[in-house]
């Protein structure tokens, strides 16, 4: 996180409120209609207003809309045919049409498609100017899981697609065939295991080879065949959840994915998307459950998803936007509930000076980087980055407005360092602090100036001769994601700061496999800290010998950037500090608090010499009763104290901790 410079082009955003309406909500479905983008489902509102299973998005006001009533079950395929949307799924009526798992809507109004199909539609194509459906369905006439509509009637094709637990999940057009995916074994007698194309007149298999699972996606993309799904094997060859046809086989991509299915596909700026429920590619890159591929190697987007990504969507080859739908919550680290879109940064600008706390003299050199967290993994995330110029000056260009709380950080040139220059000072937060509760935050609309960093001092302890020690460990996260594995990017980046009496000697970042290290240092006591966005801060005292240290570990516990609830929204009378309760307790304890105007409030524990431990609250507070839950997992048995602190009003109250 030192030395790279970033600047982010592309992020996550939220499309208005989302699709906000409690647990079990979905997006299976989108598509682009009348110039506005198309969401179906399984949900009951759209950024505030009611919308039943299927709502449309528009992408110039931000703002979502009903497409009538809706209809009474889960929307899982949609697909435009000239100048109506085609909609499939589970349900029985649409609008106030009876209409059995398929229905359209011309804009104005919804109508039947004659009697509709007897089970769930899960696909939906045009081929050959028809619609064709793909699903669960049978009905007499053959409609074994794939049918036509001639514009009265959905007829058979062939003798459909069948076989145990037999059902189409996905259509798609491919060197003039229309092909189809699931989970299938015949059409009648010809034996054709989960994809399979139709020529017009009958139904064939690309090649004998068996798929051991189902198949939910396809895509065609530089020309290729991409499938995607629940299958491992093909034909006994591993072919980890996708593949690619080609030269007459199913070859792998990239090694596959590592550890679960891919449910849908789009492209987007030349590159193939895949989203699914796979937290990592099969080389080893955790992209959580959204993926690129450029023909040659997988990247990320950003931090990806917290869940099920189940429908992807590009309105056109040239669009700026990429459409994502499904279980999750959050899209790169932000809240953004069921409906997201990856495009360019909207960007702003913030520049400043760095001086030296101390004694105000310029600093030359150093990277400035502007930090956010993933709400979910608590990856820390730069979103732009830039050099200090000689005269102390920066400027990043490529801020994201109004995104999220950002806060600026510079760091030492590590190049300057390698090349025997150092510039003597730590990672320090905007405007100047170690502390990330305790630095500025930024939410900017517009342009920033003069956000000026005054910096930390390092003052290097000489060694005496050749005595000297390292001191190395690891910081271990108590994070959400519990993932098998080592080399996570949301493990990195935690700093630690070595101080001796009253100066700052040293500093250390985490890697991805949560280790630090500092070589060098000479024998004495001294004050190791560790500083992490979104994390409690821990501190230990370290005696430095003629032996290297090398199980210096630390355990954070997670801190919301606001770690209080508010749980009245009653102005009260008074300021007012509560009892912890319980107390004694082991380890989580209860702060209640009460701010009667608004006000900045710090509320922090201190031991019983005195010293600070763990700062719970720094931040500015609007009238009302708070409740802070502190978990004291890291500290030992003993009396502390703890002080809320306003500007007109300060108390303390005592706890026991007793393990």
């Amino acid at each position: 996180m030192t030395q790279a410079l970033v600047s982010q082009t592309y992020t996550w955003e939220p499309l208005g409120n989302g699709l906000i309406n409690g647990t079990g909500d979905t997006v299976k479905a989108i598509t682009s209609f009348n110039g506005k983008v198309i969401y179906g489902g399984n949900f009951s509102q759209a950024g505030g207003i009611n919308a039943l299973n299927i709502a449309a998005y528009d992408p110039v006001t931000n703002t979502w809309s009903a497409l009538g009533a809706g209809v009474n079950g889960e929307v899982k395929a949609l697909f435009v045919s000239g100048s109506e949307l085609i909609v499939g799924g589970s349900f029985t009526q649409a609008g106030i049409t009876n209409a059995n798992n398929v229905a359209k809507w011309n804009g104005t109004n919804w109508s039947a498609m004659g009697s509709g199909l007897n089970d769930d539609v899960n696909a939906l194509i045009v081929y050959s100017g028809s619609v064709i459906a793909g699903g669960n369905f049978s009905m007499a006439g053959g409609n074994n899981n794939v049918a036509r509509w001639n514009g009265s009637n959905w007829v058979s094709m062939g003798n459909g697609l069948t076989g145990s637990g037999d059902r189409v999940n996905a259509l798609t057009l491919f060197q003039g065939n229309l092909v189809a995916g699931g989970r299938f074994e015949e059409s009648g007698s010809t034996n054709i295991s989960n994809v399979a194309k139709w020529n017009g007149s009958s139904w064939s298999a690309f090649k004998n080879d068996v798929f051991d699972d189902d198949v939910n996606a396809l895509i065609v993309y530089n020309n290729d065949l991409f499938v995607g799904g629940d299958f491992t094997h093909i034909g006994g060859s591993d072919r980890r959840y996708i593949a690619r046809w080609s030269s007459n086989n199913w070859v792998s991509v990239g090694g596959g994915l590592e550890d679960g299915p891919v449910e849908a596909f789009s492209t987007f700026k030349n590159t193939l998307i895949a989203g699914g429920n796979f937290r990592k590619t099969g080389t080893g890159l955790f992209v959580d459950r959204i993926a690129g591929w450029n023909g040659s190697v997988w990247s990320r987007l950003l931090t990806g998803h917290n869940d099920h990504v189940y429908a992807l969507h590009t309105r056109n080859s040239t669009d700026t936007m990429l459409y994502s739908g499904g279980e999750f919550t959050t899209a790169g680290g932000k809240w953004t509930y069921f409906a997201a879109k990856w495009g360019p940064v909207d960007n702003i600008s913030v520049s400043g000076q760095v001086r030296y706390a101390d004694n105000n003299s310029i600093v030359v050199g150093g990277k400035i980087k502007i930090l956010r967290m993933d709400v979910i993994t608590r990856e820390i995330i730069v979103v732009d980055s830039t050099n200090v110029d000689n005269f102390g000056n920066y400027t990043l260009n490529r801020v994201p407005r109004r995104d999220s709380t950002l806060r600026v950080m510079i760091f030492p040139d590590d190049e300057l360092i390698d090349q025997g220059t150092d510039t003597g000072f730590v990672p320090t937060y905007y405007p100047s602090t170690i502390q990330w509760l305790s630095a500025g935050v930024l939410y900017a609309s517009t342009n920033m100036v003069n956000v000026n960093i005054n910096v930390i001092r390092k003052n290097a302890v000489a060694a005496s001769g050749s005595i000297a020690a390292g001191i190395s460990g690891k910081v271990y996260l108590n994070i959400a994601p519990e993932l098998p594995g080592t080399g996570f990017p949301f493990l990195r980046g935690s700093v630690l700061y070595l101080k001796k009496d009253t100066s700052f000697v040293s500093f250390a970042v985490t890697n991805e496999n949560e280790q630090y290290s500092f070589t060098g240092v000479p024998p004495g006591n001294y004050q190791l800290t560790v500083q992490r966005l979104g994390y409690e801060t821990e501190t230990k005292q370290i005696t430095v010998g003629f032996i290297n240290l090398d199980t210096v570990n630390y355990y954070l516990d997670t801190m919301n950037v606001i770690g209080i609830v508010n749980i009245s929204s009653n102005i009260p009378d008074e300021f007012s500090l509560g009892q912890n309760y319980p107390n004694p307790f082991n380890p989580v304890t209860k702060i209640r608090f009460a701010i009667r105007n608004a006000a900045f409030a710090e509320l922090k524990i201190f031991d019983v010499l005195g010293r600070e431990v763990k700062t719970l609250v720094n931040e500015k507070l609007t009238a009302g009763e708070y409740e802070y839950s502190f978990n004291a997992v890291s500290l030992p048995s003993g009396v502390y104290f703890y002080r809320l602190n306003t500007e007109s009003f300060s108390m303390t109250k005592k706890m026991v901790l007793i393990k």
